[in-house]
């Protein structure tokens, strides 16, 4: 009876073997993937939405990596030990805006960064085109191919608190550079830095207003 499961249970596995070969033989998967290419339209859904267009408009998707569990041989299992302590494999997936994976690539270790597998794919077969870029989180390098946020900047909210510390350093600048120096290049960027800056306090935010409008003299900073 025993034997007879583990003969099942070995069929099986050939069988998801073979059936895998196959969708990832040249002849299927060459002819039914088609990556985006330098000339493919905006996606709908930046084209359609004023918060990501036109900022956004050469972008053409997401990467990420994530940890699958496996099951290694002993003598293998410290290269698969992730930085959780977990036995996984590390697999780079790419999807469309549309949430469509249109690249994966798997089988390397637990331990290796996501830097080092998003290297591998492109020198295999993952084609970024020139002018085109995907979004990727900061385990990933910054390049043309790539935009990545900022090492040590905080983008959440929840990151920031009821106050940010930077903003309440900055902002007392930002008023007296305005009221020190009318230029209007220095007034529309630090207008656009006051705009962009949602977690700051409302007060600061009035006390620019009034900068820019030349109600703020310099004896009032």
């Amino acid at each position: 009876m025993i034997n007879h499961i583990y003969l099942n249970l070995d069929c099986r596995f050939r069988a998801v073997h073979r059936v895998l070969d196959a969708l990832t033989s040249p002849e299927i998967y060459y002819d039914l993937l088609e990556l985006p290419t330098r000339n493919s339209p905006v996606p709908e859904e930046i084209r359609n939405n004023t918060d990501f267009f036109p900022w956004f408009k050469d972008c053409i998707g997401a990467i990420d990596g994530t940890h699958i569990p496996a099951h290694v041989p002993e003598g293998e299992r410290a290269a698969y030990r992730n930085r959780k302590g977990d036995i996984s494999q590390n697999v780079l997936a790419v999807t469309t805006m549309d949430m469509m994976f249109v690249y994966v690539m798997s089988g390397w270790e637990g331990s290796a960064a996501d830097s080092r597998v998003f290297d591998s794919a492109r020198a295999d077969d993952f084609i970024i085109p020139e002018g085109r870029y995907y979004l990727a989180d900061a385990g990933y390098p910054s390049c043309g191919a790539l935009l990545v946020p900022y090492r040590g900047v905080r983008y959440h909210l929840n990151e920031w608190g009821r106050t940010s510390e930077q903003y309440v350093l900055l902002f007392p600048l930002i008023r007296a550079l305005i009221c020190l120096h009318q230029a209007p290049k220095l007034q529309r960027a630090l207008q656009f830095q006051a705009c962009t800056a949602s977690e700051c306090d409302r007060a600061d935010l009035w006390c620019i207003e009034e900068a820019l409008q030349g109600t703020h003299s310099p004896t009032g900073v």
